[in-house]
C-alpha cells in the first residue's frame, strides 16, 4: 500500500499503528519531517524517530536506497511539496512500470 498524505502540519490519514508498521519515505525531508502532520503527529508522540524515514525522492530517483521491496509491504510516502511533486512520481512509477513490462 502506498500512501501519499496531506501536507498540512494538522492533518494525516494514516494513524499511528500504520506508520509504526511502514516503511517511511518523503519528497524532501527537509519539507517534511516538521511540517506535515503526517510525519510531524507520530515524531512528535514518538511513535516513529526521523531516522525511520528510510529516504526522500533525492534518494529514491538515482536508487540510491531501495524503495517497496515487495507487494506485502507498506510504505508510506510523505509529499509535502504540492502537486508538481505528485506529477513527478507519477511520471516516475509510469517509466519504471513500462520499463517492466
Amino acid at each position: 500500500m502506498d500512501l501519499i498524505g496531506p501536507c498540512k502540519a494538522d492533518m494525516r490519514e494514516a494513524d499511528d499503528d500504520l506508520m509504526s508498521r511502514a516503511s517511511l519515505f518523503a519528497d524532501s525531508r527537509q519539507t517534511t519531517l516538521h511540517h506535515i502532520g503526517e510525519l510531524m503527529i507520530p515524531l512528535s508522540s514518538g511513535v516513529i524517530a526521523e531516522n525511520n524515514v528510510l529516504g526522500d525522492l533525492y534518494d529514491l530517483i538515482p536508487e540510491l536506497i531501495e524503495g517497496r521491496k515487495s507487494a506485502e509491504k507498506i510504505t508510506v510516502f510523505g509529499n509535502g511539496g504540492g502537486a508538481r511533486l505528485d506529477l513527478m512520481m507519477v511520471n516516475f512509477i509510469s517509466k519504471r512500470l513500462q520499463s517492466e513490462q
